[in-house]
């Protein structure tokens, strides 16, 4: 072999090595270049912040880390860039505010980061969740399996009461709600005082609050602890919240299509089997008598903020619910409930159930409810009784006249 061959097939040779070396250097140092995670946790302090903490090396810069976190009862992820400088080994937190971005008690939150360095490696942790319950408490449970009841202090008796209670509800409140199963049972979280619930409850809420259902979870929020004097309170609470839970169950993502009149008067029905209003009769008829009874339209959305007006609303919500229960039946308030969940308006669902306008429906039970004189309530109660004495009393001239009539044609 002659010296110039030898020399050319060298050269052939380190171009090879050259192109497969350039070729390889990339897996070689993407091999070299791995992302590791130093640590990786997550802390709460509830009621005022969430806090998310990563510290992660690479053997190259690290170029980007991202968080992305979600609560169980929302549909979507928040994703947060941290910004740092471009280190080999980063220690990054954030921190989310309770009081600037509301998170729910007692759900799951669930997170995970991911990791890019210079050389282009990526690293997406595995998903991590924990619960945000108020950890200020030792909870105690006891549960059925459509309802359970938590309290860290009180007497048991009275919190197995609460849940009798709140079974009872739920069952009483199936029979105008069609369900043909309860997903997830509800949870009451039985608060000894307002102060303690505080922390709990989003900024903003009225204050005087007597319960928070967040329905997206199915927990119920009550600042009456299962205490005996508090008993009244709770048989009137829980039967009403356990009814609009069981309506966002039955309803879920069109809740907020359910008119407030239907909504409202089938809790506070559900509330008066358990605990009676004896004010709500004489209120109803006193507004009746001032025509001053509210509109079924105006009460479609909200109701008023006024408490007088409010109460009112809350009372003749409940007498037109059982005004349609007595008239149509049961079955109407399932149909009603089911229209609303398929998107009609507070006057389509009247009209798809019963072939009339809302309006038609708020004058029949005006009609229904309006006040009658003293003799129109005397004879409704007392006519069969008159008419009987009418026909004793007139039988003896019945008999005496004949009599009469034949001595005077005798003479």
């Amino acid at each position: 072999m002659t010296a110039n061959l030898k020399a050319t097939l060298l050269a052939i040779g380190c171009a090879v090595l050259c192109v497969l070396g350039s070729a390889l250097t990339p897996l070689l140092v993407a091999a070299e270049e791995p992302i590791h995670v130093l640590a990786n946790s997550h802390a709460y302090i509830f009621g005022s912040q969430v806090r998310f903490h990563l510290e992660a090396e690479s053997a190259a810069p690290i170029q980007s880390v991202a968080l992305a976190y979600r609560t169980s009862d929302t549909q979507g992820t928040t994703v947060e860039a941290m910004t740092f400088g471009s280190e080999m080994q980063v220690s990054v937190d954030h921190i989310h505010e309770i009081g600037q971005r509301y998170i729910r008690p007692f759900v799951e939150i669930s997170y995970w980061w991911t990791i890019v360095n210079v050389a282009g490696a990526k690293l997406t942790t595995e998903t991590q969740s924990f619960s945000y319950a108020d950890n200020r408490f030792a909870w105690e449970t006891l549960g059925q399996e459509t309802v359970n009841v938590h309290w860290y202090r009180g007497d048991v008796q009275i919190a197995q009461q609460s849940l009798d209670v709140a079974v009872a509800a739920v069952a009483r409140a199936r029979q105008d709600i069609q369900l043909d199963a309860i997903y997830k049972p509800v949870d009451i979280y039985l608060y000894v005082n307002a102060e303690d619930l505080r922390l709990a409850l989003p900024a903003g809420l009225p204050s005087g609050a007597d319960a928070l259902t967040l329905y997206e979870t199915n927990v119920i929020l009550v600042p009456y602890g299962p205490e005996a004097t508090n008993i009244p309170s709770l048989r009137r609470i829980l039967p009403h919240e356990v009814t609009h839970a069981l309506i966002h169950e039955a309803t879920q993502s069109d809740f907020d299509d359910v008119p407030m009149w239907l909504s409202e008067g089938l809790a506070t029905s559900v509330e008066y089997e358990f605990a009676p209003d004896p004010d709500a009769q004489l209120l109803l008829e006193q507004a009746m008598d001032k025509r001053g009874a509210l509109s079924l339209n105006r009460l479609c959305a909200e109701f008023p903020h006024d408490w007088a007006a409010a109460r009112l609303a809350y009372v003749q919500s409940a007498s037109v619910v059982g005004y349609v229960r007595d008239l149509h039946g049961r079955q109407a308030l399932r149909d009603l409930v089911a229209a609303y969940a398929d998107g009609a308006t507070c006057d389509g669902g009247v009209q798809r159930v019963f072939g009339f306008s809302l309006e038609r429906l708020d004058l029949s039970w005006r009609e229904h409810m309006a006040p009658r004189n003293a003799w129109t309530v005397f004879w409704e109660g007392n006519g069969a009784w008159v008419i009987l004495v009418v026909l004793f009393a007139g039988m003896p001239l019945l008999f005496l006249h004949p009599s009469r009539r034949r001595k005077v044609r005798d003479g």
